[in-house]
């Protein structure tokens, strides 16, 4: 009499299709391959199929100091079945792309919480000689009992700890920018700024900066008079890093000297002005980006420019400028 050694009955394997998206921002996050190689490590097999009828989509974005991933499982006919929203306040992708693949493996296969499980094993009787009775079964062993804290401790891996506005990182962007503004000086002039911007919270910056407008010339029949502007801004910026609103507060000097005249003369006058900037943030990778800025001057002290007193030229109640430049984000 032999016995046979028992069938394995093997485990089913849920397919899935996978969609994989990074932002400029998030360039040094896993590429798709390595995120795949991750889910198959934690299933135990490769789950990956193009058509399969469970579909899921990731995109992994960037804002000033917070990496967010977003996972969403559709069906074949695009119908939603789950979505969930994970994040690294610290911008650490290995952290995120972790939590990002076990995600993903409990959406194609919950049991993945637990592990993978063994295979189920069905004894098959052995067969009996004539005049024999067939043995009886050996029972099947008792299933080892799951512990009773793994799925809780499971879950506290899979769902990431809620975002915290105040525990965001800084982060230092400095830039320098040539634009083209009306209304400072006289005529159209160009200009260029250099400036400092710190992020405080998710959607707060503070921005310092310095501004000079090229000299620009007003004639009368008495002469001509020349000036160009210098001045410090303060802001405070309030939207994400890609597009924000920015009030602020400019303080300056007008350097103007008349040419032509009998006795030319030379003159600085201070002035202020609140200012309003809408500033725009093109991601260039994870250092660079380029700055687009768009905004109006209304100035609070009017200069007014004089020869033989006769006014030649005054500045402009509303003085709009844009400009344009790089960036740089400090480590």
């Amino acid at each position: 009499m032999q016995l046979l050694a028992p069938v394995a009955v093997a485990h089913e394997r849920t397919t899935a299709e996978l969609s994989y998206v990074r932002d400029a921002g998030a360039a040094r996050c896993p590429d798709e391959q390595e995120l795949r190689d991750a889910v198959a490590a934690r299933l135990g097999y490769v789950p990956f199929v193009e058509g399969a009828e469970l579909r899921i989509r990731v995109r992994i974005t960037s804002s000033r100091s917070i990496l967010r991933a977003a996972l969403e499982a559709v069906d074949d006919k695009g119908r939603p079945v789950g979505h969930r929203t994970l994040s690294s306040t610290g911008r650490d992708c290995d952290e995120l792309a972790g939590a990002l693949a076990l995600a993903i493996s409990v959406a194609i296969d919950p049991s993945a919480l637990l592990g993978v499980p063994a295979p189920a094993t069905v004894p098959v009787a052995p067969e009996a000689h004539p005049g024999e009775s067939a043995p009886a079964p050996a029972p099947a062993p008792a299933p080892a009992p799951a512990h009773p804290t793994a799925p809780a401790a499971a879950k506290r891996e899979v769902e990431p700890e809620p975002a915290r506005p105040t525990s965001r990182s800084s982060r230092i962007h400095v830039s320098g920018r040539v634009g083209l503004a009306h209304g400072n000086v006289p005529q159209v002039r160009p200009y260029v700024s250099v400036d400092a911007d710190l992020g405080i919270l998710e959607y707060l910056a503070s921005r310092v900066g310095v501004r000079w407008d090229a000299p620009g010339r007003a004639e009368s029949a008495t002469g001509q008079v020349e000036a160009h502007r210098l001045d410090a801004r303060v802001f405070g910026c309030l939207g994400p890093a890609w597009g924000a609103v920015c009030p602020g507060f400019a303080v300056g000097s007008t350097f103007a000297r008349g040419l032509g005249v009998s006795s030319p003369r030379a003159a600085t006058i201070w002035s202020t002005a609140v200012v309003l900037d809408l500033s725009v943030r093109v991601p260039l990778g994870e250092t660079f980006a380029l700055d687009v800025r768009g905004g109006i001057d209304l100035g609070l002290r009017p200069i007014s420019l004089e020869l033989d007193g006769l006014r030649v030229w005054q500045s402009a109640a509303v003085s709009p400028h844009l400009e344009i430049g790089p960036s740089w984000r400090i480590p």
